[in-house]
């Protein structure tokens, strides 16, 4: 038996026709019989009504159509709707939702386990190093950060890693600081990254071509601007010529102290492929904690400072918790084994 037809069990067995059931609902009595005859189905806010007026649940209706739990509150009508949209997929589109469902009902188990503090470890795909890092076009130092410098379409070009994190999604290139007129911002040999633009924000640091040679400046609404206060470089005027190349999203810096905290960070995440088993040891807390802590320790290894930027990650964003968690996982992920 249809819904049509528990419809129309339910009215006769209260004595109405199907002119009164409408009028109790809203609708006239050929909507009705659209219903009764499945030629038609009732909206959802229409089916509240007919449970109301026919003194049924969603139980008694859909009885024949699909198992319903006891407790109406369990699956509502948008559930219905999708279940009816389901059906009238074809083979193609049902195996793309169930995969959908599958991956999520996946991800919500694994999340549920987590929340209950499960002591035995989850069980999570290899790593491979190449969803850390990604490869990227380096132009040396062909960024002038004093009085410019000629660029070439045929530069010779290297190759340097960069994290894989979303802030760098649009980053198509790297290229190197020459002069001080970006200080303290930007010093000579830095390394920036750059998402290609033919525009940029006024107070966004970008990349543009001046009379043929590069320049990395503070965009000004009607000037290209040097940050070095110690300095006196003189502001640029934006013409016509003046060409944009792109937006400096970040720095990689070369100082010393830097190029040793970035070296340590990265042997630590390259060392990931040849400890996928001690990664599969942690708990999910730590496993948690390592997912939060991994940009905090990139921006480190990229030699990020707090103080150059608002938005710059810091590991006292961490809660005590977290950061506990962060700590155990690295000793576990990156402390050499004994008998190495």
């Amino acid at each position: 038996m249809g819904i049509g037809k528990r419809i129309k069990e339910a009215r006769e067995n209260l004595g109405l026709t199907q002119t009164e059931l409408g009028e109790l609902i809203g609708v006239t009595g050929s909507a009705i019989t659209n219903y009764e005859k499945e030629t038609s189905h009732p909206k959802e806010s229409i089916m509240y009504k007919l449970f109301d007026a026919l003194n049924v649940d969603a139980n008694y209706l859909f009885q024949d159509v699909v198992n319903i739990p006891k407790k109406v509150n369990d699956v509502t009508l948008s559930e219905f709707e999708h279940i009816k949209k389901y059906r009238i997929l074809d083979s193609y589109g049902r195996d793309l939702v169930d995969m959908v469902l599958n991956k999520e009902t996946e991800r919500m188990e694994a999340l549920e386990k987590d929340s209950q503090k499960d002591s035995e470890p989850l069980e999570f795909p290899t790593l491979d190093s190449e969803h850390l890092t990604r490869t990227l076009n380096y132009y040396q130092r062909l960024a002038s950060a004093g009085t410019g410098q000629i660029v070439f379409d045929d530069v010779p070009v290297d190759l340097i890693e960069i994290p894989d994190i979303p802030k760098y999604d649009k980053v198509k290139y790297a290229i190197g600081v020459n002069g001080d007129s970006m200080e303290p911002l930007y010093y000579d040999g830095d390394i920036l990254l750059v998402e290609p633009m033919q525009d940029i924000r006024v107070d966004d640091i970008g990349l543009f071509i001046v009379d043929g040679e590069s320049l990395v400046k503070k965009r000004g609404k009607k000037s290209l601007i040097s940050l070095n206060k110690k300095k006196h470089y003189p502001e640029i005027p934006i013409t016509e010529e003046t060409r944009c190349l792109g937006r400096v999203v970040d720095k990689i810096s070369t100082s010393n102290s830097s190029l040793d905290k970035q070296n340590e960070i990265f042997k630590q995440f390259k060392a990931l492929e040849t400890q996928n088993a001690a990664y599969a040891e942690l708990n999910a807390e730590d496993i948690s904690a390592l997912e939060k802590g991994r940009d905090l320790l990139w921006a480190q290894a990229l030699g990020i400072d707090k103080k150059e930027s608002k938005n710059s990650p810091d590991i006292s964003t961490l809660d005590p918790k977290d950061l506990a968690a962060l700590e155990r996982g690295k000793i576990k992920m990156f402390k050499p084994e004994k008998n190495a």
